[in-house]
């Protein structure tokens, strides 16, 4: 050891020159990091004051099969992470409703329920595409080669494509890919009317959207009689220049891509027969469109509980609603656990969170008949801003799960580019967290019950300052049109709504921070940093009243979903906001659990007490564990 050390200081001397040289390019890289960290103190996310994205070199990763290390790139084949989809009641508001007569809406999660859809959760272990298909179809062959009779219980169903990852062995039943960075896949951003959307405000954007879906109405009225097409062709209305790609809604303008609830599409050979088959337009390598495809597919057979189908334009859909369930749920679990919001992911949460929103992200960009994501914006704008002439109003759908769509098939409307732009945090993903987040504002007002005397309690701060009243006055009208009653604090009124509204831009800022790779600020890595003002600063939006709501646009919005004939009537404030679901409570004494044990009988069986009682710890039902007696079918 003693010669080994003097070798090596004999080393140090000769070299002495090569070390102090290593020793100050490593300074000269460190200097610039430390300077870009006081750049991005407070970064944004969205809009014309995004923060750049660092620059980042590739990402590797090595297969648990092959063992082979890979770089993450577009060119490259598909990684993929061993998945597991399912459809998901966990968050679901009242569990006593009769659910047989519930309809999953493809579109969005109802608000009144929130669920049931389609959850992803990854274990995180990385393998190579081909790879996986070839552990799949060996495990698929080993069990078609055994004989019914000599099977033993398995803790998957290979009939529902389930697996054991090779690792761990989690269950798993699907193959969600890895996608690069989204700023390195669309290298530039769209120029097209680029400085236009930069300047515009919100209720420009308002305008030339409602004028999007008057456009829409009239060539659907248009398509009916030849003579009505004659009639109005002379009355089309004058669109932006930007706006004119609109014209294709004239082969969609019936809006009937989507299917009924209740018809299940006919199986085809086709891809692209109307519905969202993926396309290589140079963006990704076939390998990871052919896995995208796959887990799109994935989603759409678990959630509506149909049989694969490339043509079904609700193939996307399932993979958004998918997107803003998980994202929703993970909310949940932070807030429950009193975590940061953006601090302490877990890698396998980073890389699920990252992969499905990516995945969701590129959908749109690679799909081979634009119009069917063109149709998707289309119905999404009327459900939002049509409310008054469909069947659904505004406290129908959650707002987190139309937001996620619409980001993202919003450019097919306003940039007429070879393929849908990839949202990128531009202006036009703000003007849409804006509408979206003034609906879910609109929300609360009407379902949530507003108690000034615990409000004021609670408020330790003054909030009688001439500043905050002349802020929040608009507050008022915004009340007496929906709910047609005076409040006299709007000061503590506006705080109540923030808190209220606190679980939606939580989930914004985890989807947009995933969409956009802007490193997250110092103060949402932290707990309790995840305020109003610095989740809407980090989201680029206004963080006041008056600059969120005191608009002409927003009155014209507040009246609008006023006059659906289901908000005519008084709506009943029972909705909360705040609320996790939990387990239920089991008693500090042991004991008395064993005798609540002791004293169950089976209702379904005419034979002794069960030896193997279970308790549910969602319902706080008991029944046996062990036997069919009790086995029930959910719906």
């Amino acid at each position: 050891m003693a010669q080994m050390q003097a070798q090596q200081n004999s080393f140090m001397k000769e070299n002495a020159q090569l070390f102090e040289a290593n020793a100050t390019i490593k300074l000269e890289e460190e200097e610039p990091e430390s300077s870009c960290m006081d750049v991005v103190e407070h970064p944004v996310a969205l809009g014309p004051n995004q923060t750049p994205r660092p620059n980042t070199g590739p990402v590797y990763y090595t297969c648990i099969l092959c063992q082979e290390e890979q770089a993450l790139t577009k060119q490259n084949d598909a990684l993929v992470l061993a998945a597991f989809v399912q459809q998901s009641t966990v968050m679901f508001r009242n569990r006593n409703a009769d659910r047989t007569d519930f309809k999953v809406n493809s579109l969005y999660i109802s608000l009144e329920h929130q669920g049931p859809a389609p959850h992803t959760s990854t274990c995180g272990h990385v393998m190579h595409s081909t790879c996986w298909s070839k552990y799949f179809d060996n495990i698929l062959a080993k069990e078609n080669r055994r004989p019914y009779r000599l099977r033993q219980p398995t803790s998957f169903d290979i009939e529902k494509n389930e697996f054991l990852c090779p690792l761990c062995e989690c269950l798993s039943n699907a193959a969600l890919p890895l996608i690069p960075a989204l700023s390195s896949i669309q290298t530039t951003t769209p120029t097209e009317n680029a400085e236009v959307f930069v300047h515009m405000d919100f209720d420009a954007w308002l305008s030339i959207v409602e004028m999007v879906l008057e456009h829409k109405k009239r060539l659907k009225k248009s398509k009916a009689t030849s003579e009505c097409q004659d009639s109005t062709s002379s009355k089309q209305v004058v669109l932006p220049r930007f706006l004119a790609s609109v014209e294709f809604l004239s082969d969609v303008a019936a809006m009937e891509t989507v299917p009924s609830e209740s018809a299940e599409p006919t199986p085809s050979t086709s891809g692209a027969a109307g519905g969202l088959a993926v396309e290589n337009k140079g963006l990704l390598s076939t390998s990871i469109l052919d896995m995208v495809n796959l887990f799109s597919q994935a989603t759409y057979t678990i959630g509506l509980d149909l049989n694969p189908h490339q043509g079904d334009p609700r193939v996307p859909l399932m993979t958004w609603k998918s997107c803003a369930y998980t994202i929703r749920s993970l909310e949940w679990q932070l807030r429950d656990q009193d975590k940061p919001l953006l601090g302490e992911f877990s890698s396998r949460q980073q890389d699920c969170l990252s992969g499905l929103v990516r995945v969701a992200a590129v959908l749109s960009a690679i799909s081979v008949k634009e119009q069917v994501v063109n149709s998707h914006a289309i119905k999404l704008l009327s459900l939002i801003l049509d409310s008054g002439t469909e069947d659904t109003c505004l406290i129908d759908w959650d707002c987190l799960s139309v937001l996620v769509p619409l980001t993202i098939t919003l450019p097919s409307i306003f940039y007429s580019e070879d393929c849908t732009p990839i949202p990128l945090g531009t202006q036009l993903e703000l003007q849409s967290l804006t509408l979206i987040l003034i609906a879910n504002l609109a929300q609360i007002i009407l379902t949530v019950k507003y108690d000034e005397e615990d409000c004021m309690e609670e408020t330790t701060e003054p909030t009688d300052t001439d500043g905050e009243s002349e802020d929040t006055a608009c507050l008022k009208q915004i009340v007496k049109i929906l709910l047609d009653r005076d409040i006299t604090n709007t000061s503590s009124y506006w705080k109540w709504l923030q808190t209220q509204c606190s679980p939606f831009l939580r989930c914004c800022v985890i989807f947009y921070h995933f969409l956009t790779d802007v490193p997250a600020p110092g103060s949402l890595e932290t707990v309790g940093g995840d305020t109003y003002a610095n989740m809407c600063s980090y989201l680029g939006l206004p963080t006041s009243c008056a600059g969120l709501l005191d608009k002409p646009g927003v009155i014209k919005l507040m009246k609008k979903w006023k006059s659906n004939e289901k908000l005519k009537v008084k709506v009943p404030q029972d909705r909360k906001p705040l609320e996790i679901n939990r387990l239920i409570n089991l008693p500090d004494d042991y004991s008395e659990l064993i005798n609540t044990v002791s004293l169950f009988t089976c209702p379904n069986s005419d034979r002794e007490d069960s030896r193997n009682p279970a308790l549910c710890l969602i319902c706080g039902d008991m029944l046996c564990s062990q036997s069919y007696c009790c086995q029930t079918e959910l719906q």
